[in-house]
């Protein structure tokens, strides 16, 4: 995946040809989002070379700025946003995986970092037993559940992102 825009007026860009340049897809920015969160990034920025080149409005405002607005909610909710627990083993270099518990409510965030899909189950004993996986922004309702310390997520597709808001719950 490559911006469209820094190629300008080339034939080839970076090895590729102009013609397979394309923008993020939304998924792709929730990944580049929420896989840094998880993480513990500090800040996150974007920049645009709109000015010299042919801007794709529809794109802006149907994707980036959606995927932008969303994922700024979601520093507000947890915050500090940077401060996740990271479960052990839950950067295997195929998964990212971040937990935030906090007075205003808790969250859970899982992100597929492969390009492929991949059928994924989690340990989180001693990080958390149980709770009820509530999808928040643009996450799918996939089923994934939370019991006995395990997360059962499920098949999860290329770069998805899986933010949940979490109902704690101390009895089976």
């Amino acid at each position: 995946m490559n911006w469209r825009v820094l190629a300008g007026n080339q034939k080839t860009y970076r090895g590729s040809p102009v013609s397979e340049l394309r923008y993020p897809t939304a998924e792709e920015l929730r990944y580049f989002c929420y896989s840094g969160l998880a993480q513990k990034v500090r800040g996150m920025f974007w920049w645009s070379y709109a000015c010299s080149v042919q801007l794709n409005p529809r794109w802006m405002n149907e994707v980036f700025g959606p995927v932008m607005r969303e994922f700024r909610a979601f520093t507000v909710a947890p915050a500090p946003a940077y401060k996740p627990e990271v479960p052990l083993g839950a950067r295997d270099g195929n998964l990212f995986l971040a937990l935030w518990r906090r007075p205003a409510g808790s969250f859970l965030v899982l992100v597929n970092a492969q390009p492929t899909e991949q059928t994924v189950t989690c340990q989180l004993k001693g990080k958390l037993e149980r709770a009820r996986l509530i999808p928040w922004g643009a996450t799918r309702q996939s089923g994934a559940i939370l019991v006995g310390g395990q997360l059962r997520a499920g098949v999860v597709r290329p770069w998805e992102v899986f933010v949940w808001k979490l109902e704690l719950r101390s009895h089976p």
